[in-house]
């Protein structure tokens, strides 16, 4: 063999690890995405969790929501502020869900698990009220988002307003 024969297999060998490297790499990048939906949708949850649990462990909280549910410019205005605290705590988390969804970082079902609370809260009048007032907290586009979610929504009368 001369050197230009061993040259071409140098050449050929050196490919063929090049390939290699190259599914090895994606096979490394394919993981490491897993690995960020999923610690994605465990941080999620525990901010879900931290948003709703006070609504079980507080009754007068859960009757406050709904009764604004039902009529938010009846409420005296300590129960706004209360009323107005949790939605717009609730939505900030919810806005972040929503940005993670659109960047492909949460998978459909969880994003639809999350969807739940504000689809229900959407469809009642004093949320609907109060998103008035408050809207201008949100982006643009989660502000088109949450406006949907109302129009599509027949208003409603919940006994615990959506919460």
């Amino acid at each position: 063999m001369d050197i230009l024969e061993l040259g071409a297999i140098g050449e050929l060998v050196g490919g063929f690890a090049v390939i290699v490297t190259l599914v090895y790499f994606s096979a490394q990048l394919r993981q490491n995405t897993r690995a960020l939906v999923s610690s994605v949708g465990v941080a999620g949850s525990g901010q879900a969790i931290a948003v709703y649990l006070p609504l079980a462990q507080d009754a007068d909280l859960a009757e406050l929501l709904g009764r604004g549910a039902r009529d938010y410019e009846g409420l005296p205005e300590t129960d706004k502020f209360r009323f107005s605290s949790f939605w717009r705590g609730a939505l900030i988390t919810h806005q972040g869900f929503f940005v993670q969804h659109q960047d492909g970082f949460l998978p459909p079902d969880l994003w639809g698990s999350y969807t739940r609370q504000i689809d229900a809260a959407a469809c009642t009048p004093g949320f609907r009220s109060w998103w008035q007032e408050a809207r201008g907290v949100f982006d643009g586009p989660f502000q088109v988002y949450i406006e949907a979610k109302m129009e599509e929504g027949t208003p409603v009368r919940s006994a615990n307003g959506g919460a």
